[in-house]
């Protein structure tokens, strides 16, 4: 996509205003790297994952899944997507799962 974008700009198709930015355009998109997710934490961007606790019948307390285990977290716009998800994976009822 960061390559799309320079040629673009180097075609004439898409313009930077004021000129002397493309040379700043350019290296942003050459010197591309993984954003680390704990960056998004630090702007204060929620991370949509939610790790799951299941109520078994008979059982008062909530167990929860092992954090370490990637099967027991589950992402959604909403939590409400996410806990429809949860739902789904682990064959429970809404009443019986709560993400957090």
């Amino acid at each position: 996509m960061a390559n799309a974008a320079i040629k673009e700009v180097l075609e004439g198709r898409s313009r930077i205003i004021h000129g002397f930015h493309i040379r700043t355009w350019n290296n942003w998109l050459k010197d591309c790297r993984d954003w680390c997710i704990s960056r998004q934490l630090w702007w204060g961007n929620r991370i949509p994952a939610y790790h799951v606790s299941i109520r078994r019948f008979g059982v008062d307390n909530l167990e929860v899944l092992d954090p370490t285990d990637h099967n027991s977290w589950v992402v959604g716009h909403t939590i409400e997507e996410a806990l429809q998800k949860a739902c789904d994976n682990f064959h429970c009822s809404p009443d019986n799962s709560k993400p957090r």
